[in-house]
């Protein structure tokens, strides 16, 4: 009885040193990943108008990013006093949907974007912009470099927009007209109708209508002015206007 009592304290003991080694060799295996620390930078990029920027982009696409943010397709330029001067990433995605493609392009696409990851997982960015992630859905507006010959993102936020939140964009402007536009079921809206409002028009009371847009509803606020017979919009807070009523009273 004694020696069986013994044999099943071995058996045991072994077990849970085994458990034990097998425990540390796991975590051995685990790559450790460093906290990403957070470097965000202040910079002056041109704000655009709707138009303007469709205008300025040689290609207008819905995409789905192939690949995420690293050090690896991270480009950071630094001076002499190793002061960085200049930081972008080259970035891969494929075309859901082409709205304009003057290049050409097939569903597979590259092209730069304001944002880096240094080898020591500095996220730089701009205190605005976020980097796109992978496997989530974009709005681009991409133009060529006039120094590299590559293709960029425009201006940063004003060119790029998640399509997963659409209120977290901060040029909403420029989204919401875009889709509205270029949606296969809001062609009953005239986008081509706004001229973009020369001042400010602040009303008490406003009408609005949700627009149902092929990446989610979209909020414009109208009110009609009797006294000038313009209909004033708002889009992405963005006020526009035009002869005559634009919505049925």
């Amino acid at each position: 009885m004694k020696i069986k009592s013994n044999l099943v304290y071995a058996i045991v003991v072994s077990t849970l040193c085994l458990s034990i080694i097998a425990f540390f060799a796991v975590r051995a295996t685990i790559p450790h990943t460093p906290e990403r620390k957070d470097a965000p930078t202040q910079g002056d990029f041109k704000q655009y108008e709707y138009e303007e920027i469709k205008e300025t982009a040689h290609t207008i696409a819905v995409v789905k990013m192939k690949d995420a943010l690293s050090a690896e397709n991270s480009t950071v330029v630094k001076n002499e006093n190793d002061a960085i001067t200049d930081y972008y990433s080259t970035r891969n995605a494929t075309v859901l949907k082409f709205i304009k493609n003057e290049k050409g392009y097939g569903e597979e696409i590259s092209f730069l974007d304001s944002a880096a990851m240094t080898s020591d997982n500095y996220y730089l960015h701009d205190e605005h912009y976020d980097a796109p992630e992978k496997n989530e859905k974009y709005l681009v507006f991409l133009c060529e470099s006039n120094i590299s010959g590559k293709d960029f993102v425009i201006s940063t936020n004003n060119g790029m927009f998640a399509l997963k939140n659409l209120q977290k964009n901060l040029r909403r402007d420029i989204l919401y007209a875009t889709l509205i536009e270029f949606s296969s079921n809001t062609s009953t809206f005239d986008i081509k109708r706004l001229k973009p409002a020369t001042g400010f028009t602040d009303f008490v009371s406003s009408d609005y209508t949700t627009i149902l847009t092929d990446f989610g509803p979209v909020k414009v606020e109208y009110f009609y002015s009797e006294y000038d017979q313009t209909e004033h919009i708002w889009i992405g807070g963005r006020e526009y206007t035009c002869s005559g009523k634009m919505f049925a009273r």
